[in-house]
Order: structure tokens, then sequence, then C-alpha cells
């Protein structure tokens, strides 16, 4: 048994004349993450691949998705009362509107001070990555 939870995330986003979005949803729950933004993901299941539950989990949480998506990193995190790996996937997706959520743009400098208490801090590291990677290589995913 792992001594932690494996989930996989999908950050879909957009690029275009204004900059770069992601999507994102507000978490509701009970506990200190309520109403954060996160991105759409969820465990993986047994014998799943991370690839595919990032696509069932968008699908589960938001709505169906088609599309190839790319794995991205993998983080670790630990929080008070489990570790988790993260399995972050990145797709493309050109002027789409989601029923759930919403795009939020995606600054081209990241600036830690700008997330705090807006997303769960496991995603503050995956943010400082993506911010990079999109604006640096964006175009060509």
């Amino acid at each position: 048994m792992p001594s932690f939870i494996p989930v996989s995330l999908l950050v879909a986003f957009q690029i275009n004349d204004h900059g770069v979005s992601v999507f994102m949803q507000k978490r509701a729950e009970k506990g200190q993450l309520n109403g954060l933004l996160e991105f759409p993901g969820g465990k993986v299941q047994a014998n799943e691949l991370p690839e595919a539950a990032a696509v069932r989990e968008f699908s589960e949480e938001v709505e169906e998705i088609s599309g190839s998506c790319k794995r991205f990193k993998m983080y670790k995190y630990d929080y008070s009362d489990r570790s988790v790996c993260l399995f972050v996937h990145i797709m493309r997706v050109e002027d789409k509107e989601f029923c759930k959520g919403s795009w939020v743009s995606l600054p081209s400098n990241y600036n830690e001070s700008d997330w705090l208490d807006v997303v769960p801090a496991a995603n503050l590291e995956i943010i400082s990555d993506l911010t990079k990677e999109l604006y640096e290589n964006g175009t060509n995913l």
C-alpha cells in the first residue's frame, strides 16, 4: 500500500491575445480548503493510468472533454492528515466555455503572494511551473 494517495489533475488552458488562462473550480467542502480555486481532478483508481484518470475526473466534475492530455509533472505534498502524489496533466483547449468553473488569467510573471489564500498550498508550485511552461512553450503544446 503506498504511503501517498495518487491524484490526477487536468489543467485545461487557453492562449489568446490576452495571454494564458487556466480552467479552475471553486472547492466546496467542509474544512480549510473550502472556497479555494483548484484544478479538476481526483484519485487514480486501481489499474488506471494517471492520464486516463485526469480526463475521467475532468469529465465527471466539469463536463465531457476530449483531446489528448500530456503529462506535465508530478508533485508530492503532505497535508496534516494525508500525503498525496499529484500527477498533473495539461491540455490545450480552444474557445470553450464549460458548465462549471471558470477561466482564470495566468499572469506572465509568477508571484506567490497573488495566489496565497486563493489556491491550496499544494498548487502553488504547480502554478509557478505552469506559468513558466505555458508562457515559454504554450504555443507549441
